[in-house]
């Protein structure tokens, strides 16, 4: 993400849910006396945008969001019971497939990626909407792509990892040495440390399955931020030696988890210190572990 424009993804999201409520698929906000009262659109199910980091992003994009669908209400599961209502699964696709249309009617490119996901799994869908610049061949992903790869945990019929199954999230963190909040990735500190100020710092974070590429498994995002002393000064500049602070942590991350086994990704603009406040990796495996 860039440091800059917290305001640019920001306004990303807004446009892409003016559309949306062109489209009538997003709740009306309305006050009266004093109360705000929500009404969702009837029998469409209804959806909001959400950012979709940029190293997660389709080839060529220029603006990317998770849309969010949400069932109508009459077929969400009751979560006391745990019974889905019928006719469930079929307003989930039919929905779903019309949603994607009526993005592509705005000019966007939307698409449902990643590892099944239905009713019976999840409370809500998540759909890849993207666009890219006129002239530039529009990327979808390939048929059946995930047709191997299982539901990603949690998720209702599964629940969550269970011992002696590999969370992605964790196994990352093995990898990379995160062990206490503030570690690097010479390892976890059990005491302070008089350099911490040179140390970068990481994150790892779950990714939405609509992010994951083709063919994933399993998929995390790595957030590396930068040690205090190499960060951005408040005029915009770098301090001295930060270029190589930045190359040498995040060749050292991106090196670490492809010995691993790991794929890894960054963003196709390249991240710099005079840029960027942090850098996101997309790290993911291609075949199953034991999950």
């Amino acid at each position: 993400m860039t440091t800059v424009d917290h305001r640019w993804w920001r306004d990303t999201v807004g446009a892409v849910e003016t559309d949306l409520a062109a489209l009538g698929l997003t709740p009306l906000y309305t006050r009266r006396d004093g109360h705000h009262a929500r009404s969702l659109p009837d029998g469409l199910g209804w959806c909001r945008a959400r950012y979709a980091p940029e190293e997660a992003w389709p080839p060529g994009a220029d603006l990317c969001v998770i849309v969010e669908w949400h069932p109508d209400v009459r077929y969400r599961r009751d979560h006391s019971t745990g019974r889905v209502p019928a006719g469930a699964a079929e307003h989930w696709r039919e929905r779903v497939a019309a949603t994607v249309q009526a993005l592509r009617s705005r000019g966007y490119a939307a698409a449902v990626t990643g590892p099944p996901r239905g009713p019976h799994l999840v409370p809500r869908e998540e759909i890849l909407c993207w666009r890219t610049p006129p002239g530039t061949p529009a990327w979808h992903p390939p048929p059946g792509a995930w047709d191997d790869v299982p539901p990603t945990r949690p998720n209702y019929e599964h629940g969550f990892h269970r011992p002696g199954e590999t969370d992605p999230v964790r196994e990352v963190e093995t990898l990379l040495g995160l062990r206490l909040e503030d570690t690097t990735l010479l390892g976890p500190r059990t005491r302070p440390d008089r350099h911490a100020n040179r140390h970068p710092r990481m994150v790892v974070r779950k990714v939405s399955p609509a992010l994951w590429p083709p063919g994933a498994h399993r998929c995390v995002r790595v957030v590396w931020t930068p040690a205090p002393a190499y960060r951005q000064r408040d005029d915009g500049t770098a301090p001295e030696g930060a270029a190589d602070h930045w190359d040498t942590g995040i060749r050292q991350v991106r090196d670490t988890l492809r010995a691993a086994g790991h794929h890894v990704r960054t963003a196709e603009r390249p991240p710099s210190p005079e840029t960027h406040e942090e850098v996101g990796l997309l790290a993911w495996r291609d075949t199953a572990l034991n999950a």
